[in-house]
């Protein structure tokens, strides 16, 4: 994004933090982290509040968004809760683009975790899982997992080019083009699964739960925030998305996170089994942080990229033992 355009989606940010606090804004400042929508930190009389700016333009979207957390809230999970202005939680531009303002999220985050974290991320899970499973699921979407071989051999191929056009590349980059090199050969094998079919029914899940969107207060989870991603998909895809992303497979701490997740909420081996499996294709198709890393410009998806060679998701996942 240009300077220019960062000073005018912050002096947007500013108009708006007034719709809620009128003449008593103290200060406006951008977030620095996100990876998708842009988040600025707004004070007032002294207290901090969190206005996010999303990129969809839908409202409907963020008015079910809203609705989920409160519902989520409700039931005990620790989801700061958007503010009402007037009758709504949402204003928009006149490019109809979508503004909310947030609690403060309460505790501190982490980029690493430890064993017991990690442990207080499943509990916390389990916990937003018993909760969301008599939430109003109409209109949010489900994840279709199908894929064409060929189309996704074209997507890294355009990644592929864009890394080895770089007028220098670095240590980081080095890394990514060679996951990209050993994802494309796993996607074109004909022993990689290109469909999926879950035994187990969906239900909402937050959709991004990793450590870049939760608190802690000691090992315990205190807050979850950015549920902008919810989805309807089986639980089991979401527990172990979680354990791909926050334990990076580590395997005491996927172990930790999932026995986390068993002291709150039943979960049969068979039912954890299909949760990798669907996430595990899912998994081996993912080029977003690629994508939006090398086509978009976008530097914060670069933490999603692991410096180790790709392999086969169930391949990891069997090396934990599970």
């Amino acid at each position: 994004m240009s300077t220019s355009a960062e000073c005018m989606i912050t002096a947007q940010a500013s108009l708006m933090a007034a719709h809620w606090f009128g003449s008593q804004v103290d200060s406006v400042s951008a977030v620095s982290g996100g990876a998708t929508n842009l988040v600025f930190c707004v004070t007032s009389n002294g207290a901090a509040y969190y206005l996010r700016r999303y990129r969809k333009q839908v409202r409907e979207a963020v008015e079910r968004e809203h609705a989920f957390i409160a519902h989520c809230n409700a039931r005990g999970v620790p989801a700061p809760l958007p503010i009402a202005r007037a009758s709504s939680s949402i204003l928009q531009n006149d490019d109809g683009v979508c503004w909310a303002m947030f609690e403060a999220a309460s505790g501190v985050q982490h980029d690493e975790l430890t064993v017991d974290q990690a442990r207080g991320s499943g509990i916390a899970l389990a916990a937003l899982h018993n909760a969301s499973r008599s939430a109003v699921q109409g209109g949010f979407s489900s994840f279709q997992l199908s894929w064409t071989a060929a189309a996704w051999a074209r997507r890294l191929a355009r990644i592929r080019h864009a890394i080895e056009q770089l007028p220098t590349r670095d240590t980081r980059d080095a890394h990514a083009l060679d996951r990209v090199r050993q994802q494309t050969e796993w996607l074109t094998d004909p022993s990689c699964p290109q469909r999926y079919d879950s035994a187990y029914p969906g239900q909402l899940i937050h959709g991004d739960y990793h450590q870049g969107n939760l608190f802690f207060e000691g090992a315990a989870v205190s807050a979850v925030i950015d549920w902008d991603n919810a989805v309807i998909m089986p639980r089991a895809f979401e527990l172990v998305r979680a354990c791909f992303f926050i334990c990076q497979m580590d395997p005491e701490q996927t172990r930790s996170l999932i026995e986390g997740y068993r002291a709150v909420a039943r979960l049969t081996p068979a039912e954890l089994e299909d949760g990798a499996a669907a996430w595990g294709a899912y998994a081996d198709h993912h080029v977003w942080p690629l994508e939006e890393l090398y086509l978009h410009d976008n530097a914060a998806a670069r933490r999603f990229i692991w410096p180790r060679p790709f392999r086969p998701f169930l391949e990891e996942w069997a090396a934990i033992g599970f």
